[in-house]
């Protein structure tokens, strides 16, 4: 007679059932399962599937090779099995639920299990995304029958050729699983575990991504809670937490974590250890992929790079995104690059303290608004000069005056960055008039030079009362800065808070070891990382040492006396566009009406390296908290 064997699930002959051996792979019928909990291969599932042997299976789920009676075909059919919720009795069909809690949990991670086998069967089209045929539920779970792959999986392939893969293959396939997570993403739902156990690479050549076990709907506005489902090495720092925002970037850092363990050879280091070296400052332990395979070209080595960054924000946003930059269709900024330009556009993240927009926060866009307005200026050419000390500086500030040209079509500005040991000799030759001289120039180390042009405060800040205390009465000055630096009091709002006090410990406070501290709002990105959730931030003049709150300026540039009128004019326009570009004057405002600069001083006097640290301020005046 015939039998369907329960492991490759073709027919052969035998005289009996149970018991026989397949004369196609050999597996003998009725052989119970690797584990007591799987379900015993023949039983027949909705009275049509035929199970046989399990394919894999893991904390949430088991993949079962099956017959459809009624189609003819090989499937494969997972069942929802969270070993956390549920157990079952060896032989028998129906789980069981643990109670209390964990019964409300199951249900809710039942309902998602099923709204996700329904929303993947919308992909049926889509060659690279398995199929799902049906769901329902039996046996007091769920199922999802899926078409059966040949194949095998990444993981696999990786062991079979020595554990690395050449990297343009990796690139091949990396953009292939990218065009599965466009489609995926734009239908709003992330995988959330992509890694080489989840990528097939089929017989038939294609590459498919599959286990959606720990997909979800992607929420791009709100934080949610999530459950927390991860691979260690391929998650990245926000899959650590059960309240945060996930988008299509977590699943891009999963996917490049995935190449660069196809090219390096080696698991990238866990997520959450690498915050926590650099925090501590000594140094990310993610390595670049060149430093194991040299022969990769720089521009794949700066994309991983970048879909493994730490912070989201400083990933690719989207998948076509990362494909091109992986496949050297566009150019791309490094992660380095990317934290300076943050830093610069990002200083004064304060903004987060929630406090009113004060009169003087409206009276300068009113004034800068009216600048938009102003639609001509004569051609001319700004040159201006900077000191890069971190590579890709120029392009932060030619990205920054984008608008600027835009708006004046008939003058352009041109940056020309050199280091900073070149920096002063350099600026020294091109302070005269004429052609190549420059019109604006970084002047926060560059000493008290005669060719530095007086500036109206008003060409900057206009009319508005923001002017008395963010020049503190001058006239005229020299050097403008771009950015703010505001001490804030920092508030652990946590149980687990240490009582830690009394001093400045921003370190001590950034580890969850002190109650509060005072320390620069340009931090803030840190603190949000290390305290999520459990953090307040507020003024920190009020009751305290000060009656006002103090800023120090940042980022200084200033004028060359030597440009003619027109240059002049340009420049000190462009210097308004940079702080509009930035936002930093609006954060700083949004914070308090209250500012002033540290005792007095001009924001050129702050600049001066005989001052006293700012940190030093901040454990003078603020250090009895």
């Amino acid at each position: 007679m015939k039998i369907r064997c329960q492991s490759c699930m073709q027919e052969y002959e035998a005289d009996k059932a149970e018991g026989s051996f397949c004369t196609l792979c050999g597996f003998k019928q009725g052989t119970p399962p690797k584990e007591a909990y799987h379900l015993h291969p023949g039983i027949l599932l909705q009275n049509r599937y035929y199970l046989g042997t399990v394919v894999a299976y893991g904390g949430f789920g088991i993949i079962y090779r099956a017959w459809d009676e009624m189609m003819k075909v090989v499937v494969a059919i997972k069942e929802y099995f969270p070993a956390v919720y549920v157990n079952r009795n060896p032989g028998e069909q129906q789980i069981l639920v643990y109670s209390g809690k964990k019964q409300g949990e199951f249900q809710a991670g039942l309902k998602s299990f099923l709204a996700e086998a329904r929303n993947t069967a919308k992909f049926s089209q889509y060659e690279n995304i398995v199929k799902v045929f049906d769901y329902f539920e039996a046996n007091g779970t769920g199922y999802m029958v899926m078409e059966y792959m040949t194949g095998r999986t990444l993981k696999q392939y990786l062991k079979q050729q020595g554990g690395r893969l050449p990297w343009d293959m990796t690139v091949q396939i990396g953009a292939s699983v990218m065009d599965i997570l466009k489609v995926v993403h734009e239908a709003g739902i992330l995988h959330r575990d992509i890694s080489p156990d989840n990528i097939m690479l089929c017989d038939d050549g294609r590459v498919k991504l599959f286990d959606f076990g720990a997909a979800r709907f992607s929420d791009l506005e709100a934080e949610k809670m999530r459950t927390i489902i991860l691979k260690i090495g391929y998650a990245p720092p926000e899959q650590y937490r059960s309240k945060s925002i996930q988008g299509p970037w977590t699943d891009i850092y999963a996917l490049g974590a995935t190449m660069y363990r196809c090219i390096t050879g080696k698991v990238p280091p866990e997520s959450v250890n690498r915050q926590e070296a650099v925090f501590r400052k000594e140094g990310d332990p993610l390595k670049r992929p060149s430093e194991f395979a040299p022969e990769i070209p720089a521009f794949l080595d700066t994309a991983l790079m970048r879909s493994m960054a730490l912070e989201p924000e400083l990933r690719f946003r989207t998948a076509p995104e990362f494909k091109d930059a992986v496949l050297n269709k566009k150019r791309i900024a490094d992660v380095e690059q990317l934290l300076k330009k943050k830093r610069r556009n990002r200083a004064l993240g304060i903004a987060a303290a929630a406090l009113a927009v004060t009169a003087a926060l409206s009276g300068v866009f009113i004034h800068y608004r009216k600048m938009y307005r102003i639609a001509h200026l004569a051609p001319t050419t700004i040159r201006v000069l900077i000191s890069e000390d971190v590579p890709g500086e120029k392009d932060i500030y030619r990205e920054m005056s984008e608008e600027f040209m835009q708006n004046y079509p008939d003058v352009s500005v041109e940056i020309n960055a050199v280091s900073p040991e070149e920096y002063e000799e350099e600026l020294k030759k091109n302070l005269g008039k004429g052609d190549g001289a420059v019109s604006l120039f970084e002047s926060g180390t560059a000493g008290e030079l005669p060719e530095m042009e007086e500036i109206d405060p008003k060409a900057l800040y206009g009319d508005s009362p923001a002017e008395e205390f963010l020049i503190s009465g001058e006239n005229k000055v020299h050097k403008v800065p771009l950015g703010f630096e505001v001490p804030v009091l920092y508030e652990n709002t946590g149980d687990a808070a240490g009582e830690a006090g009394g001093e400045n410990q921003p370190e001590a406070f950034l580890r969850g070891e002190a109650k509060r501290a005072v320390f620069s709002c340009t931090r803030y990105h840190e603190v949000q990382e290390a305290l999520p959730g459990v953090y307040a931030v507020s003024e920190a003049g009020s009751g305290n040492k000060a009656e006002k709150l103090h800023a120090r300026g940042l980022e200084f540039f200033s004028v060359n006396r030597n440009a003619s009128e027109l240059d002049r004019a340009a420049a000190e326009r462009l210097l308004s566009y940079w702080m509009v570009r930035k936002t930093q004057l609006a954060e700083l405002l949004n914070l308090t009406p209250e500012l002033k600069f540290l005792d007095g001083f001009t924001p050129e006097q702050l600049c001066d390296e005989d001052q006293k640290s700012f940190d030093r301020f901040c454990a003078e005046y603020y250090g009895e908290t």
